[in-house]
């Protein structure tokens, strides 16, 4: 019984996805596009992180060398003072430094994502275009082979 049950469902689902025809080329190629957007957009951003990431290292690395400096000792006690106020003017110049370049990373990488979220937006404007005209084509053309078989 449950054999007969899938038969008859299995019939019907074919039945109804070849009452609905689909152009198979059109999901693949939609599938493309996508993938390949996809793809410029996770190497922009592999890119950025890459570029954090290094930016983030420099600024670790220079900041254990200010510290060693910090922490050598001293002759007399108020050169600690100063060396904890260089190490403070120090620092604060290279955070700001720091986060000037991460602003830099961050604009590079919006112009990117626009560049490339306009490039797909301009293709697929084309393509949606020339499908609408094909569409157009073949139903001036049915119509006109409907209008003739008619007569």
């Amino acid at each position: 019984m449950a054999t007969q049950q899938n038969q008859n469902f299995d019939t019907m689902m074919r039945d109804m996805m070849n009452a609905f025809p689909v152009n198979a080329e059109s999901f693949e190629d939609g599938f493309k596009r996508g993938a390949e957007l996809n793809e410029k957009l996770a190497s922009i951003a592999v890119d950025a992180a890459g570029q954090s990431t290094d930016l983030s290292a420099d600024f670790t690395r220079k900041t254990l060398e200010r510290m060693s400096e910090l922490t050598k000792a001293k002759a007399e006690p108020q050169a600690y003072a100063q060396s904890m106020a260089d190490f403070g003017q120090k620092q604060t110049e290279a955070t700001v430094q720091m986060m000037q370049r991460f602003a830099e990373i961050a604009q590079s990488t919006s112009t990117a994502t626009v560049d490339v979220m306009s490039s797909f937006g301009k293709t697929a404007q084309e393509k949606a275009a020339n499908t609408a005209k094909k569409s157009a084509a073949n139903a001036k053309s049915a119509a006109s082979t409907a209008a003739s078989n008619a007569a």
